[in-house]
């Protein structure tokens, strides 16, 4: 049975199996069959613990104090924790414990589900805004600054290097001290409304025009263009700040 579950035999079913294994006898007696379990041992789970924090990028140096576990009779196997739960940056500077699943592998491929609560004590660097800055202001090197904290993981989506949001545009203000996070970036738009861009048309060397921009974009996006000389409007793809590319169509998509 599953781990946990106690099953019933009457006597006539368990006459039927001894038959179906050759054994006989004048009368049979009901039985009660449980798996065989234990309680989790603190140091068995302690040392799971380790490995899976080690496996997962944790320095050696690092101290996890185990709080609680599960106390149900667990089937005997191997103890296995995946990688360490993500935590709030709050979490980590209050310093909560983190509750860290794990399961229990037995007859091959089952296995059996657990809870730890555990402490870590490592060494993270989190990038924070290291001033008040409004929607839209461009993020450089004087916007952030590393900060250490103690805790388990990097934060949920918080990050630890500068270089993914330097020269982006913030979405909305932020206040000192917060988390810096990719979400709340977006790029610059190299191509602003009303702006004068050379187009450079793909395929021809040396050919540039220039055209006004009839609206903003970013990157990699389509705007809308105006020939000053003759009004004509037309598409491009931004390339670089106030440059567009333009991408002529395939011969047999012209003719359709």
């Amino acid at each position: 049975p599953k781990p946990g579950v106690r099953r019933l035999l009457r006597p006539l079913e368990v006459g039927q199996i001894a038959r179906r294994h050759g054994i006989e006898l004048s009368s049979y007696p009901g039985l009660c069959i449980e798996r065989q379990s234990e309680t989790l041992d603190p140091a068995r789970l302690k040392a799971a613990l380790d490995r899976a924090w080690s496996q997962h990028g944790g320095a050696p140096d690092d101290h996890l104090e185990l709080l609680d576990f599960s106390r149900l009779p667990v089937p005997l196997g191997d103890i296995e924790f995946g990688p360490p739960p993500t935590p709030t940056l709050a979490g980590c500077q209050a310093g909560a414990p983190l509750n860290w699943r794990g399961r229990i592998r037995y007859d091959g491929a089952q296995s059996f589900p657990i809870w730890v609560s555990v402490r870590v004590q490592a060494s993270r660097h989190v990038l924070l805004f290291a001033k008040d800055l409004p929607a839209g202001a461009v993020i450089d090197n004087s916007s952030v600054t590393a900060s250490p904290v103690r805790c388990a993981a990097l934060p949920q989506g918080a990050l630890s290097e500068p270089s993914s949001v330097l020269g982006r545009e913030l979405r909305s203000g932020v206040r000192q001290g917060d988390p810096v996070r990719i979400q709340q970036t977006v790029a610059v738009r190299e191509i602003d409304r009303g702006d004068l861009v050379s187009v450079r048309i793909e395929g021809v060397r040396h050919v540039q025009v220039r055209a006004v921009a009839l609206t903003s974009g970013r990157r990699g996006e389509r705007v809308i263009l105006q020939n000053p000389l003759t009004g004509a409007r037309f598409q491009a793809l931004v390339a670089a700040p106030r440059e567009v590319t333009l991408v002529q169509d395939p011969p047999h998509e012209q003719r359709r």
